[in-house]
């Protein structure tokens, strides 16, 4: 059974000594479908009066066109009554087919007998008429008398939506509703259950099952007439649409037998949805090791149909703020990214890959990541972005590569691959690097106190984004007898004799070996 709508009443009153007039009906169900049941007597219509009389096959007519077109006007009357119980639960199509059948006669089964005895069943009302003549036939003015009658009831939808939202939140949505009714006096509903579409235009319910995606759905237990269920939130997974703008329709279906979920309710949404070609979704997580940057993903996902993307990669930027990413090109800065080919319609891909580190200048980022897609000509847009957990830091002065060391009696050798000053637009100060013998390997910050400058090396300024490299024998300054880690410090000149360490590595697999020398 198929929940009623509407019914549109058509009738044509008849003209004396022309015609008997004629009624019909469209049955509309609330998720759209409907038919149109219309009586008459033989294969071709006969309006006349006098051409009646006859018992003869009906003949079923297909469209409100037709009708006007065999009785050469538009109906007198339209009426429309909404919300028919239909408590017998005949399926829409049962009005129709009833009839096929049947003979039409005059003073038994007309037009308007097919019209007011469907609209007996689907209402529950009896007709009565106040009408008396020497036959029993029931005219036009019947069916207007009981199609206003019926009109006057005011029937209630069985299940009612009220007040519905939702919010979707990555892979979740939350539904919200202030109330789902039963609107029956008595009896019990069916299970219920929720869904929320996405279609193409806003009220398309008739074509739902066809056009539209359902995204989200939630069910609830039967519920006794005239109780509802209050302050809906339900969390439940996001099933994302193809790649598009919708509009959002939401439906109340209620159980029935053999997992049949007629539409009881539906309603038109405010604002629209839009379902990206490409999408990152879950997390996306780094870890910076040196010179390099693990990046991970858990769904880069391809959200087209009928086709294959172009070729994709994948960036995370050091930003200035979390979520700016119409400025990211001017404000940002890639420092690592990954490359991996094209997928095919409605496919994903999961990373985990080792990339260069791309550091970004000196200051304290948050990090965002960007889905790009390949088009022509080295250009690469941007579908997808996520503000990333976290920050990151990239120092003003560094330590990069090897350090190592060598000790040769009274003097150390001191080796870096790398030192870089990481400011834009300034020179640094002097800078200095530092080794020391420390009894933890990583106690930096107690390192003055603890520690022992066995060697260091001083090389002056350097200029924005440059780098030093060093190879450079210096003094051996003998710490205390005792066994040691190392430590290497870099270290700026500011004022006064001050020097700021700005980056340090441990040796964890070094030591060195200190002895009391014999006088």
């Amino acid at each position: 059974m198929v929940y009623i709508a509407e019914v549109k009443v058509y009738v044509w009153q008849g003209k004396e000594g022309l015609d008997f007039g004629h009624a019909s009906m469209k049955i509309t169900g609330v998720d759209g479908s409907y038919t149109y049941v219309s009586f008459y007597p033989g294969d071709t219509p006969k309006k006349e009066w006098k051409h009646l009389w006859k018992t003869s096959k009906g003949n079923i007519v297909e469209k409100y066109d037709e009708d006007c077109y065999q009785m050469k006007r538009n109906a007198d009357k339209i009426i429309v009554i909404p919300n028919l119980p239909n408590p017998k639960n005949y399926s829409i199509a049962y009005y129709k087919n009833i009839w096929q059948t049947s003979l039409w006669k005059l003073f038994g089964t007309n037009c308007c007998h097919v019209v007011i005895n469907n609209l007996q069943w689907m209402s529950g009302i009896e007709f009565a008429t106040s009408q008396y003549s020497w036959h029993p036939a029931w005219s036009p003015q019947d069916v207007i008398n009981y199609a206003n009658h019926l009109c006057s009831q005011a029937f209630p939808k069985p299940s009612t939506i009220e007040g519905l939202g939702y919010t979707i939140s990555g892979s979740t949505v939350k539904i919200r509703a202030d109330k789902l009714v039963n609107n029956r006096k008595g009896g019990t509903s069916g299970t219920l259950k929720l869904k929320l579409w996405a279609t193409s235009s806003p009220n398309d319910i008739a074509n739902i099952n066809d056009n539209g995606h359902i995204f989200a759905e939630t069910q609830f237990d039967t519920l006794e007439g005239g109780y509802h269920y209050p302050n809906i939130e339900h969390n439940v997974p996001y099933q994302r649409p193809p790649a598009g703008t919708y509009y959002i329709v939401a439906t109340l279906h209620e159980y029935e037998t053999e997992n049949k979920w007629p539409i009881y309710d539906w309603v038109s949404v405010n604002g629209q949805i839009t379902s990206k070609p490409l999408i990152i979704e879950g997390t996306v997580g780094y870890t910076i090791s040196g010179s390099t940057v693990e990046i991970r993903t858990d769904k880069l996902i391809h959200n087209r149909k009928g086709i294959t993307s172009g070729t994709l990669k994948l960036q995370l930027w050091a930003t200035s703020s979390p979520n700016d990413i119409a400025n990211i090109n001017e404000n940002g800065h890639v420092f690592a990214e990954t490359q991996f080919g094209t997928l095919k319609e409605m496919k994903s891909h999961q990373i985990k890959n080792t990339v260069p580190y791309q550091r970004p200048p000196a200051g304290t980022y948050y990090v965002v990541a960007t889905l790009h897609e390949y088009e022509t000509e080295n250009k690469w847009t941007i579908h997808d972005w996520v503000s990333v957990n976290g920050q990151i830091t990239s120092k003003p002065l560094i330590i990069e590569g090897t350090v190592g060391y060598t000790i040769s009696g009274s003097t150390v050798e001191i080796r870096a691959d790398k030192l870089i000053h990481n400011r834009k637009g300034i020179t640094s100060g002097t800078l200095k690097l530092q080794l020391w013998a420390t009894s933890s390997p990583n106690d930096i910050a107690n390192i003055n106190e603890n520690g022992h400058v066995f060697a260091e090396t001083q090389f002056g300024t350097l200029k924005e984004m440059k780098s030093h490299q060093i190879k450079n024998t210096v003094p051996y300054q003998r710490p205390p007898a005792g066994t040691y880690y190392v430590v290497a410090t870099l270290h700026e000149y500011e004022t006064e004799n001050k020097w700021t360490i700005h980056d340090w590595v441990s040796f964890n697999d070094r030591l060195v070996e200190c002895h009391l020398e014999a006088n």
